[in-house]
Parts: structure tokens; sequence; C-alpha cells
């Protein structure tokens, strides 16, 4: 897998990001990101952004059951 700084395939916006979430050592939600006015882009913009990563496997979704209550965890990929 190519690294996310030279995969041709993500937008520069997705490759900030990723590296974004290796400085904080976690992958942030969109709305997180947004509500705590971490980066200037509008909440698509980052979800758009997320999403280029999520396709090509650099993050992933993870489903947890939490006391009844179904969560989604973000975390990133073994190939990351």
């Amino acid at each position: 897998m190519l690294k996310p700084i030279i995969n041709p395939k993500l937008s520069l916006r997705a490759r900030s990001l990723f590296y974004y979430y290796v400085t904080k050592g976690r992958v942030i939600s969109a709305d997180e990101l947004w509500e705590n006015k971490e980066v200037p882009e509008g909440r698509d913009a980052i979800r758009s952004a997320m999403s280029e990563l999520k396709d090509l496997r650099y993050i992933k979704s993870v489903r947890v059951n939490v006391n009844g209550q179904w969560r989604t965890n973000l975390k990133f990929t073994d190939e990351a």
C-alpha cells in the first residue's frame, strides 16, 4: 500500500487530514473536528476527505456494543 503522502488517488485535503490524525494519535470524527473548530474546513469537506481515506483503507469504522448501545469508532487500519 502506498503511503498517503504519495498516493495520487488521495486529494491533498485527505492527505493532510490523515497526517493531522497521525499527529493527534487517533482518528477524530468529522463532527468532533467541526464542533471544536480544530480545522477550518466545513463538516462536509471533512467527511469527504474521510471517505477517501476509508475507500483506500487508511482508516476504518468499527462498530462496538457498549452497554447495549452500538457506537462507531474510527481507527487506523493495519495497512496505514
